[in-house]
């Protein structure tokens, strides 16, 4: 082996090594992106009832996962959105969301950087509503927060 082959895999070694130990000072000291709001950022509709939609079949086939990722992720959310979602399940009120298959009114805002629409139901068995949003730098619309009131 040459000098100068020996120096190539010392100072290659070197450097793996420095990428490593800068990944877990990154990774260690919680810096790194939040892993579910990259992943969850590509699902959703490009449309709030497409959605929506998407968010009530993930729910009726208890995908709790999927319809997880139709939930905003931002960074800062307490726990993740799925958690939530079994929460529900377990208590036996997540089934009270499928209420807003049956043609809720829309209302929607558009503003500078963000779209908004929120989705009412007020039917003889619940009172409900959903709001979902979209950064207008995003393609894909997520539900933010969502509230059913059974009667």
């Amino acid at each position: 082996m040459s000098s100068l082959n020996k120096h190539f895999w010392k100072f290659f070694a070197g450097l793996l090594g420095i990428l490593a130990l800068g990944f877990l000072a990154v990774y260690g000291a919680g810096l790194w992106p939040n892993y579910d709001y990259y992943i969850s950022s590509f699902y959703g509709g490009e449309t709030p009832e497409q959605t929506l939609n998407l968010f009530l079949s993930a729910i009726e086939k208890r995908d709790l996962d999927l319809a997880g990722r139709y939930l905003d992720a931002s960074p800062g959310r307490t726990e993740p959105a799925a958690a939530v979602l079994k929460k529900e399940l377990a208590i036996g009120t997540l089934d009270n969301v499928l209420v807003f298959k049956d043609s809720p009114e829309k209302v929607c805002k558009d503003e500078t950087d963000f779209e908004s629409c929120t989705f009412f139901v007020n039917s003889e068995t619940a009172e409900a509503w959903i709001w979902l949003g979209k950064p207008k730098s995003e393609k894909f619309w997520k539900i933010y927060i969502y509230e059913v009131n059974k009667k």
